[in-house]
C-alpha cells in the first residue's frame, strides 16, 4: 500500500515536469513509470528492458527507456547510483530511497 501511495505521488510530481517543461504525457512513459515501480529492489537498464518485453508485455525502444528515464531523473522520480563494487549504473526508485533513507538526489559517479 506504501508503495503505490509513493507511485501515484511519483506519477503526479512526472505529470506536472512533463506539462511544466512541454514534454508529452505519453503512454509509453507511465508505462516505464509503472514498471519502475514495481520492480522490487534496484535494478540496471537491462533488467528493465526485459521486465518491459517480458512480463509486461510492453514493447519500447532502448532510446525510449533512456530519454523516460533522463525525464524522471529530472523530475526527480528515480536517483541513479554506480555502486562502487560495479562499473552498471543501478536505478533506485523514491521508494526505496525513502525506505533506505537515502536523500533523494543524484548520483551520478563516473
Amino acid at each position: 500500500m506504501k508503495n503505490q501511495n509513493v507511485k501515484e505521488t511519483v506519477k503526479k510530481i512526472f505529470t506536472e515536469y512533463l506539462t511544466v517543461h512541454g514534454h508529452r504525457k505519453t503512454p509509453e512513459r507511465y508505462a516505464i513509470l509503472d514498471t519502475i515501480y514495481s520492480i522490487s529492489g534496484h535494478f540496471d537498464i537491462d533488467k528493465l528492458y526485459t521486465v518491459m518485453a517480458e512480463e509486461e508485455k510492453f514493447r519500447v525502444s532502448r532510446a525510449t527507456l533512456y530519454n523516460t528515464l533522463i525525464l524522471l531523473i529530472n523530475a526527480r522520480g528515480v536517483t541513479i547510483q554506480t555502486p562502487v563494487h560495479s562499473q552498471v549504473p543501478t536505478i533506485h526508485t523514491l521508494h526505496s530511497t525513502i525506505r533506505h533513507n537515502w536523500m533523494a538526489q543524484i548520483l551520478l559517479i563516473s
